[in-house]
C-alpha cells in the first residue's frame, strides 16, 4: 500500500517536471506589437504661467482640472490697492 502511494507521487512529481519544462517561450514565442503610427502617448507640454494677485500673500489651496480647457482652482487672491495697502 505504501509503496503504491510512493509510485504514484513519483510518478506525479516526473509528470510535472516534464509539463513545466517541456513548454516554454523558445518554441512559440510573443513578438512585440507591430508600430503602425504615431506614438498614442504624446510626450508635447504646453505649459502657462499666470501671476495671481499680489504674490506674496496670496495662495492656492487646490485645483481641479474638469477637462482640457476647464480648471477650477481655490484659494485667496490679494491685490494691493492704489495705496499700496492689501
Amino acid at each position: 500500500m505504501m509503496k503504491n502511494l510512493l509510485l504514484k507521487n513519483v510518478f506525479a512529481a516526473i509528470m510535472l517536471f516534464v509539463l513545466f519544462t517541456g513548454i516554454n517561450c523558445k518554441k512559440s514565442p510573443v513578438s512585440p506589437p507591430v508600430n503602425n503610427g504615431a506614438d498614442t502617448t504624446s510626450h508635447n507640454y504646453a505649459w502657462q504661467t499666470f501671476i495671481l494677485g499680489d504674490g506674496n500673500s496670496s495662495v492656492l489651496y487646490d485645483a481641479a482640472i474638469i477637462y482640457d480647457t476647464l480648471i477650477y482652482a481655490v484659494g485667496e487672491i490679494y491685490l494691493k490697492d492704489s495705496t499700496g495697502q492689501l
